[in-house]
């Protein structure tokens, strides 16, 4: 098997990203467009979350906290929330387990489904593949 130089590797490696970068563009388009059209009506989402080990969990507690955030704020952002949501983390200190429950109430006219479905298909990251 050739070895690669260095060059190569770090080559290989900028066009994955840029490719990679590129479909995330495409992706966060055709997700923007599928959000701006549900409503939300109510969101729960409840988290239990344990390690065994108090220091551990916590640092867990604090990873689970920052994405949910991250999600509620996605959500916020490209859609119409109606209610407030619910988003509770339940640290166990002393166990080992993890469970999540995620709740939630939308609306979506038929119509407005049907548009978002079709303009998602033609952002799909893959259909430019398949036409070059």
């Amino acid at each position: 098997m050739p070895e690669q130089s260095f060059q190569e590797t770090l080559t290989i490696i900028h066009k994955f990203s840029k490719n990679f970068s590129e479909k995330m563009k495409d992706v966060n388009t055709a997700v923007s467009v599928v959000l701006k059209r549900i409503r939300f009506h109510s969101i729960s989402w409840k988290t239990d979350v344990g390690t065994g080990k108090a220091d551990t969990t916590g640092m867990v507690t604090g990873g689970i906290w920052g994405m949910k955030g991250m999600v509620i704020g996605l959500l916020t952002s490209k859609s119409t929330l109606v209610t407030e949501p619910s988003v509770v983390v339940t640290p166990f200190f002393n166990q080992r387990k993890i469970s999540s429950v995620f709740d939630c109430m939308i609306t979506i006219r038929v119509g407005q489904a049907i548009y978002a479905f079709l303009k998602f298909i033609r952002k799909l990251p893959g259909k430019r593949e398949a036409i070059t």
